[in-house]
């Protein structure tokens, strides 16, 4: 999500400008700096446009930056890379594993598949794009892509961006609700409906997000291009970001944490009845379920500190007001801002912990033979996928209706 203000910055002739890139040092080689400007390429990185009057905010010179800030602009830069590597092999290799034979007969995986690719998108239109706008100009400075701000490929690279991170919520909403019906209603389980609801979202999101490109543009920060909101269009967009922001992050919170809570009573009541269908059917299922809760876990847990901490400076942040300590809630966004961008990098690796399929699956695309028969003969089934789990699939629904469950 991001943040719009209401113009683009007004600086008086006279103030000495310093480039976003170098965030804070003075072009010049002289001792001093403007801190305004310094505080304007942060509130870009943020994507708030700030409104500077000289009868407002008024930094005097020699102003440091505060340690929090300093911290903020650090860790995203450095860390960054590191989630951009792994988040991209990570979801890779997920939705490669999701994709063979055998996983493809449950539902479940054709989320966790779209999944991976929705934070591959992420990663590559949202993350990327934003390091190389901001983290690598603070980590190497004088680099600066312009390109990435011309219009055109503004538009372009938030449209997309925008509707992955739509996806990202949303499959983790659709998975969660795919397992609350199996656990929960299993006879009413609609089998082969996963492409559909998929389908269905991206048109969603799609539809949903084309007013970012349609409001925003290649506008001017000081003497430098921006990817942001029109000037005229500011307002609108403030309103429609904050409405996507909810619809987003905060509805897809709450839906989880709700549902969640419902499989949870379902299996603690059933849990003595369901222990003789135990089958193979029903422990890929269990682990699914699994899978889910810690999905959900972590994605509550790098979510609610962004969501929160954005709330706040979309309710409380006023151009133009002094404040001793105005740079310390843009220091807190950069930091939850850097820790919700691992919600992108560690799904493989919370498969790989808690899915011993997934883990078989694994060994199996690189070919660790000797290891993946003796998994496979423990559970009765090949690296190959030669016996498929159709036929189990409906002996079990059968069985289930049977015992009433």
């Amino acid at each position: 999500m991001d943040f719009i203000g209401n113009s683009s910055s007004k600086l008086n002739a006279s103030d000495k400008l310093l480039r976003c890139d170098t965030m804070g040092t003075p072009a010049d080689n002289q001792s001093k700096y403007d801190y305004r400007i310094d505080l304007d390429c942060l509130l870009s990185l943020l994507n708030i446009s700030p409104d500077w009057d000289e009868s407002g905010l008024i930094f005097t010179d020699k102003v440091p930056r505060a340690k929090l800030l300093t911290f903020g602009l650090d860790l995203f830069s450095y860390v960054t890379p590191v989630v951009l590597v792994l988040g991209l092999i990570g979801n890779i290799l997920s939705f490669a594993v999701f994709m063979t034979k055998t996983m493809r007969k449950v539902s479940a995986s054709t989320y966790l598949a779209a999944l991976s690719a929705a934070d591959i998108n992420t990663l590559v239109f949202y993350v990327l794009v934003e390091w190389l706008r901001r983290g690598l100009p603070h980590v190497n400075s004088g680099t600066s892509l312009q390109f990435l701000e011309a219009e055109g490929v503004c538009q372009i690279q938030l449209y997309i961006s925008y509707i992955s991170r739509f996806m990202s919520s949303w499959i983790v909403v659709a998975f969660t609700v795919e397992r609350f019906v199996g656990v929960c209603y299993p006879l009413r389980l609609m089998r082969r409906k996963s492409r559909r609801v998929l389908l269905g979202l991206l048109m969603t999101g799609a539809l949903l997000v084309l007013y970012k490109p349609i409001l925003s543009g290649s506008i001017s920060i000081g003497l430098y291009p921006f990817c942001g909101a029109r000037k005229e269009s500011t307002h609108v967009s403030f309103i429609l970001d904050s409405m996507f922001g909810v619809v987003t992050y905060f509805l897809p919170l709450m839906i989880i944490t709700i549902l969640n809570l419902l499989i949870v009573r379902t299996l603690f009541l059933r849990k003595k009845r369901a222990f003789n269908l135990f089958n193979e059917v029903t422990k890929m299922r269990l682990e699914f379920t699994l899978i889910l809760f810690v999905i959900s876990f972590f994605f509550i847990a790098f979510n609610l500190p962004f969501f929160i901490v954005w709330f706040h400076m979309q309710i409380t942040f006023q151009p133009g007001l002094h404040h001793e300590a105005s740079d310390f809630w843009p220091g807190v966004m950069m930091i939850t801002r850097t820790v919700f961008y691992l919600n992108f990098c560690s799904n493989f690796f919370l498969y790989s912990i808690t899915g011993a399929y997934f883990r078989t699956e694994l060994a199996c695309l690189f070919r660790l033979r000797r290891r993946c028969q003796r998994t496979s003969n423990r559970n009765k089934r090949t690296c190959g996928g030669v016996e498929t789990m159709t036929l189990q699939h409906h002996l079990f629904s059968s069985k289930s209706a049977t015992n009433g469950t």
